[in-house]
């Protein structure tokens, strides 16, 4: 199997799961679920998603006989023989919490770590003397398509460090160290195998047929149930869902959390009211699967996630395993924590969209939010990741990146300089750049709309270029400022400020440079994010405010001596700058600036940052 087929399988791989990482974090559920066949679900519970891993990118617990075999894997999703070299020194680096692991010795890492964590889990099943005589495994996975023997020679001296740390904290232990290339993964073959069943408990449960191709089931659940499915499966439990869990102290000091947290602790701690009470102050949470069984007081799931309810289970995840109380939860309390539950079964995927966006719409979110799962979104996410930018496509993404693993920003998203592409900003910037300064000016209307929501993110025609995409999220931060405060523009009396016009000046702007061929302008500043640096911003003023382009001109000639902000007189005054400054429907952006991802490759502006 060459590279760019183990890519296009991983890819497929991520985007059919929902996976949460980045691409190359798919990498190593995707070798186990393809080599060793465990079922999909189980890949990613056992791999990481590039948050806290520790240097152990993915495990598997193989019986072999009367023998067990530890397969340890890093994956490297790349051809540079310096970051596959890293491989071997991150599992170095992991050696003496795996010899813990081995060993029934308890950890004192986060509990984050949901690698180790169902690492232990596996171990902690066996015996004392089936983990003695384990075997450990270390496979470093990998795209370089050179011959073995001059991979092996050029990896000998990390392989022989890790042999070294094995030998000092596993000195009873057999040892195999291996590099897996795109040769050793097999053809192209396609993996079918039966997912696994995860229960819980479910009281009351009524099933019925919710229309031809789902039923469904509701009862009342137990949050405890769901906080140990979150704990072995942790953020990919929500891949389905439309945001992140929100980190903000707003959100886990003083909003829904910080009461949450309020409520379970007189629960469960104090003993103040009866736990079942919960699921009287609870909307429900919502599960899906692609089966679903009722088993007396059980219901059998196979590949359940949850669609609506990833604030209330991560919620009480962090409260029972908050340092402060957890010592003094009441184990029998904590059970008894009632939760109303709604199963859908169905193996309808737009139908499962569909459920995921109706049960959200119920909450405060923006309505670009209920697209944060399309198909389009994860793979402008993957696209922007290639080149070291942050898509926010799931609300509080930044944060939660910020929250649990803030190296991440630097190691793999340097481009992004703290700031990121926001799902609904881009959109705006889209609009205004397709000339659309309605959409832009409605962006509700924009995401609920499908025609105006497929336009914006049509693939074949908006979305060809990152480095366009990265110069308009760089407008749509600085156009507003420049307006305000360094284009000199003074408004009639009670007439409308200039920051009012930001997305026809960000139309007339892309327009103007798309005329006047300024590609290499685009990408320039195309290539990372800027905030409100000043550089950048000083050049958009200078183009702005320029006599060749005499935008600010027409600004201020027909936006700045409007008497009243109605929509109708805006509409009259751009569409007389359009035609004043000849910058109309027959100039494209977007086809002008449509290779500039070609003039300027991934791998160059990589080695650049």
């Amino acid at each position: 199997m060459d590279a760019s087929l183990v890519r296009q399988m991983v890819g497929s791989f991520r985007e059919r799961t929902g996976f949460v990482g980045a691409e190359e974090h798919c990498f190593a559920p995707w070798y186990l679920h393809q080599i060793y066949q465990l079922p999909e679900v189980k890949a990613l519970a056992q791999s990481s998603d590039g948050s806290f891993d520790f240097g152990i990118d993915a495990f598997h617990l193989e019986e072999e006989g009367s023998s067990r075999r530890l397969v340890l894997v890093q994956a490297k999703l790349t051809e540079s023989l310096q970051l596959i070299a890293k491989g071997f020194k991150d599992l170095e680096r992991v050696l003496p919490e795996v010899a813990r692991s081995v060993e029934g010795i308890g950890t004192e890492e986060p509990i984050q770590n949901k690698v180790l964590v169902n690492l232990r889990a596996a171990l902690n099943r066996l015996t004392a003397d089936e983990r003695r005589a384990i075997l450990i495994d270390f496979q470093v996975l990998h795209l370089a398509a050179e011959d073995e023997a001059i991979l092996a020679n050029k990896f000998s001296a990390a392989v022989e460090r890790l042999k070294e740390t094995f030998e000092k904290e596993l000195p009873n232990h057999t040892c195999a160290i291996r590099q897996v290339g795109p040769r050793a993964l097999g053809p192209h073959q396609i993996v079918v195998v039966p997912p696994e069943e995860s229960s819980m408990r479910l009281r009351g449960a009524y099933q019925f047929s919710a229309g031809a191709t789902c039923q469904m089931i509701t009862g009342v659940g137990h949050l405890a149930d769901l906080v140990d499915l979150y704990g072995v499966r942790r953020d990919g439990l929500f891949s389905r869902n439309v945001r992140y869990f929100l980190t903000s102290k707003k959100n886990t000091e003083k909003g829904p959390a910080g009461k949450m947290r309020a409520t379970l602790k007189e629960m469960s701690v104090d003993g103040k009211s009866d736990p079942e009470r919960f699921a009287t102050f609870h909307n429900g949470v919502t599960v899906f699967a692609k089966r679903a069984t009722v088993d007396g007081e059980k219901v059998r799931l196979r590949d359940p996630y949850v669609l609506n309810g990833c604030q209330t289970i991560k919620n009480a995840f962090l409260f029972r395993h908050d340092r402060n109380v957890r010592d003094r939860i009441k184990p029998e309390l904590w059970d008894r924590v009632a939760v109303p539950v709604r199963i859908i079964e169905t193996s309808d995927e737009d139908l499962v969209r569909t459920v995921t966006v109706n049960n959200n719409r119920q909450n405060s979110m923006s309505p670009a939010a209920l697209r944060s799962n399309d198909a389009v979104q994860i793979r402008l996410e993957q696209r922007f990741k290639d080149r070291r930018i942050l898509y926010q496509r799931q609300e509080g993404a930044f944060d939660a990146i910020w929250a649990t693993n803030p190296d991440l920003l630097e190691d793999e998203y340097e481009n992004t300089q703290g700031n990121w592409v926001d799902i609904h900003e881009l959109a705006r910037a889209l609009a205004a750049a397709m000339g659309k300064v309605s959409w832009a000016l409605h962006p509700n209307d924009l995401f609920e709309s499908d025609k105006a929501y497929e336009a914006c993110f049509d693939e074949k025609k908006t979305l060809n270029s990152i480095v366009f995409l990265t110069f308009l999220q760089n407008l749509h931060d600085i156009v507003g400022l420049v307006l305000k405060k360094d284009l000199n523009l003074a408004p009639k009396a009670g007439g409308p400020k200039p920051p009012r016009f930001l997305y026809q000046t960000i139309c007339l702007l892309t327009r103007y440079l798309a005329r006047e061929d300024m590609a290499d302008f685009v990408a320039d500043w195309g290539t990372r994010l800027y905030g409100r640096q000043g550089v950048f911003r000083e050049e958009i003023r200078k183009i702005l405010n320029s006599s060749k382009s005499r935008i600010r001109a027409e600004i201020a000639a027909n936006f700045m001596t409007l008497e009243s902000g109605d929509s109708e007189s805006i509409a009259v005054a751009f569409e007389k700058c359009q035609r004043e400054l000849k910058l109309r429907e027959n100039v494209d952006p977007f086809a002008a600036f449509k290779d500039l991802d070609e003039t300027t490759p991934a791998s160059e502006q990589e080695n650049a940052a």
